[in-house]
């Protein structure tokens, strides 16, 4: 599975919208989707971006940065799954 995928799946349950969860599934298979597209579904539940920022901003991650916006926060997270895998 691919990291987005793997977020997904671990934010699925606490999504409180369904057609953002439904968007964000489309997203993730659609080759040509950019992080842009993502922040734009994202920021339509509130709750949903406050969790990602929240979720990049954790000890987990360990970053000295610290992400403001879905945008940083979907970057960070992307950067660390890429670094995870090399």
């Amino acid at each position: 599975m691919t990291p987005a995928h793997n977020l997904v799946i671990s934010v699925a349950e606490h999504i409180t919208l369904p057609d953002v969860y439904h968007h964000i599934s489309r997203l993730v298979i659609t080759p040509k989707a950019r992080i842009d597209d993502f922040v734009k579904v994202i920021n339509l539940d509130n709750a949903l971006a406050a969790r990602i920022i929240r979720i990049a901003n954790s000890r987990f991650f360990g970053y000295a940065r610290k992400a403001h916006t879905v945008k940083q926060a979907i970057s960070l997270i992307g950067e660390y799954n890429y670094m995870s895998y090399y």
